[in-house]
C-alpha cells in the first residue's frame, strides 16, 4: 500500500531521471515486471495529476481537472486524498454508482479509513439504501469514535425515519466520547429548531433535552427545554426545570412569570400571585410583569388592576408602553373616555420625542381607533 505522501516524495525523483525505473538488478523477472508496470501506473498518476493542477489554475479549465483527476485516481486508487476529491465531483453531479465504485476500490487500500466509510453513507443514504449507509456511518463511528460529525451523520439518518430512541442513544454516546461537543450542542439546537418549524415539538423536544442534559450550567437551554415541556402539556416536568433554574437565578423575571403561568394553568392561584409579584420587584421596568400580573389580579379585582398599571406608568414614566397597556385595559373594561386619554397621551408624546413613534404600531392605532 503506497502512503498518501508517495507521490510528493517521488516528484522530484521524476525531473531528475525521468521516468526510467531504479536499479532492479538481482530481481526476479516477473518481479521486475510487476515493479515496472507499477513505476509506469505511478508515472502516468503523476502526469495526469499535474494537468488537473495546471486546468485547475486556468479559467475554465474545471472539466479539464476533473477528468484528469479521475484519469490519475484510475491509474493509483490507493492516493485517499485524490480518490475522495474524485468521489465528491461524482457526488455534485449525481454520479453515485460512479463515487461507490471510486470508494470502494478505495477502500481496499484503505479499509480503515473513516473518510471512505463516511462518504460511503452518504452515498447510500442518496440512494435510499439506509441499511446500507447506517452500516458505514456505524463503522466510521467505530475508527473514529471522538469525531461528532460521524455521530450527526448517523443520527440524521435515524430522525429522518423516526427512530427517535436511535437517534437519543447516538447522541448521548457522542456527547459522552467526543471532546467537541459544541458542534453536538450546536446540532442538537439546530435540529431542533427544525423540528419546531415542521409543527413536529414533540421530536424537538427530545433534541432540547438533549442539549438541557450535555450543559446543566447552560440556562438558555433549560428554560428553552421548559418552555417546549410546557407547550406539549408536561407542566409537571416543567415545573421541575423551572424551579431548579428559580434556584439558581431568583431574580429572573422571566423564569418567575413562567413559574406564575404554570402555578395559573394548574389552579394554584395563590402562588401565582406570588410568582407575579415576584417577577415586578425583580424588574421593575419589565412592562411584561405588571401587565401578567394587572391581568391576573382583573380576574378577582378589576380596581385592583388598573392600580397595578397605574403604578407601574408612575414608576416608569419614560416607558409609553406603559400607558398602551392600561388604554387596552381601560378598552376592556369600556372605560373608553379613560382610555382614550391614555392614548392621546402617547401620541402626543411622539410628536415631541420622535424614538416614541417605535411603538406606534397599527395595532396601536386600531386600539385608539376602536376606543374613539
Amino acid at each position: 500500500m503506497r502512503a498518501p505522501c508517495t507521490w510528493l516524495a517521488v516528484v522530484p525523483l521524476l525531473i531528475l531521471v525521468g521516468c526510467r525505473s531504479f536499479d532492479d538488478r538481482g530481481a526476479s523477472d516477473r518481479t521486475r515486471v510487476t515493479a515496472q508496470a507499477e513505476s509506469a501506473d505511478l508515472a502516468e498518476a503523476l502526469a495526469h495529476y499535474s494537468q488537473a493542477l495546471i486546468a485547475e489554475a486556468t479559467l475554465g479549465g474545471a472539466d479539464s481537472s476533473l477528468r484528469h483527476t479521475r484519469l490519475a485516481v484510475e491509474k493509483d486508487p490507493a492516493y485517499l486524498p485524490l480518490a475522495v476529491k474524485v468521489a465528491v465531483g461524482h457526488l455534485v453531479r449525481k454520479e453515485n454508482d460512479q463515487a461507490l465504485r471510486v470508494l470502494h476500490r478505495a477502500m481496499a487500500h484503505h479499509p480503515d479509513s473513516p473518510e471512505v466509510h463516511l462518504l460511503l453513507g452518504v452515498v447510500y443514504q442518496l440512494i435510499d439504501n439506509t441499511e446500507m449507509a447506517a452500516s458505514e456511518f456505524s463503522e466510521a463511528i467505530r475508527l473514529a469514535p471522538d469525531r461528532p460529525d460521524v455521530y450527526m451523520r448517523l443520527a440524521s439518518l435515524y430522525a429522518a425515519e423516526g427512530r427517535l430512541r436511535k437517534v437519543g442513544a447516538i447522541l448521548e454516546e457522542a456527547l459522552t466520547r467526543c471532546r467537541n461537543r459544541a458542534v453536538l450542542f450546536e446540532f442538537c439546537d439546530n435540529m431542533g429548531r427544525l423540528y419546531l418549524k415542521g409543527d413536529d415539538p414533540r421530536t424537538a423536544l427530545l433534541f432540547f433535552d438533549l442539549l438541557r442534559a450535555g450543559k446543566p450550567d447552560n440556562a438558555d437551554a433549560r428554560e428553552m427545554t421548559a418552555r417546549y415541556h410546557l407547550l406539549l402539556g408536561n407542566t409537571r416536568r416543567a415545573m421541575v426545570l423551572l424551579r431548579e433554574l428559580e434556584g439558581a437565578q431568583p431574580e429572573n423575571a422571566g423564569i418567575l412569570l413562567l413559574l406564575g403561568e404554570v402555578c395559573e394553568e394548574r389552579g394554584d392561584l395563590a402562588s401565582a400571585e406570588d410568582y407575579y409579584g415576584r417577577a415586578v420587584r425583580a424588574t421593575p421596568v419589565d412592562v411584561r410583569a405588571w401587565v401578567k400580573l394587572a391581568y391576573f389580579r382583573s380576574q378577582t379585582d378589576p380596581d385592583g388592576a388598573v392600580k397595578t398599571l397605574q403604578e407601574g406608568v408612575a414608576r416608569n414614566p419614560d416607558d409609553f408602553n406603559f400607558r398602551v397597556f392600561l388604554g387596552i385595559f381601560f378598552s376592556s373594561r369600556k372605560e373608553f373616555e379613560a382610555a382614550i386619554t391614555e392614548f392621546a397621551a402617547v401620541e402626543h408624546a411622539a410628536e415631541k420625542e420622535p424614538e416614541i413613534v417605535a411603538i406606534l404600531q397599527p395595532e396601536f392605532y386600531f386600539c385608539y381607533g376602536a376606543a374613539c
